[in-house]
């Protein structure tokens, strides 16, 4: 329970600039979509997943190699620490996945498709639940489905997403 804690605070620092970003890229997107502007929507998108990009892997390099010493100042037990910093290591792989997240929905929010956001988080809802229960029936992974479970949970919802934005500008170009 404390490194799930501890590892959650940590994953808050990665999720600090993707919100960020989708905030910005929300007013960006709608200002554009009401000035008519929409190739400077796409544009936007282009850059904002550059950005993100940078971002997860600069934070992917630094939760795997320094990890453990960030578990360490929140806890001092050697065994929470390691096995915080292995999940790290685990979830890290998945930060561009969550990064997906936040660039899509900050377009399509702006675009209007706030609706998406709101079913993209019953997709990470059943991802939170159904993976850790398949996981746990097929694998022996025993404690690491949870963090495993997450990843993949971003992945899912990041791959709706991409999905969702790809549906909404060939429905714009299609308009053109």
């Amino acid at each position: 329970m404390a490194a799930y804690t501890v590892t959650n605070r940590l994953e808050q620092l990665v999720m600090q600039p993707y919100s960020s970003l989708t905030m910005a890229l929300s007013t960006y997107s709608g200002q554009n979509m009401g000035a008519k502007k929409m190739d400077r929507i796409s544009m936007g998108f282009k850059d904002s997943m550059l950005a993100m990009t940078v971002v997860a892997c600069g934070m992917m390099l630094i939760m795997r190699f320094c990890g453990n010493t960030l578990v360490g100042l929140f806890i001092h037990e050697a065994d929470v620490i390691a096995m915080g910093g292995q999940a790290l290591r685990i979830t890290s792989l998945f930060y561009f996945s969550l990064g997906l997240i936040y660039v899509c929905r900050g377009v399509l929010n702006g675009v209007g498709d706030a609706f998406f956001s709101f079913i993209n988080g019953i997709v990470e809802i059943a991802g939170r639940i159904g993976l850790p229960v398949l996981l746990l029936r097929f694998t022996d992974i025993g404690v690491w489905t949870i963090w495993l479970a997450t990843g993949l949970t971003w992945m899912l919802a990041g791959a709706s997403c991409v999905l969702r934005y790809v549906a909404w500008l060939r429905k714009w170009q299609h308009h053109k």
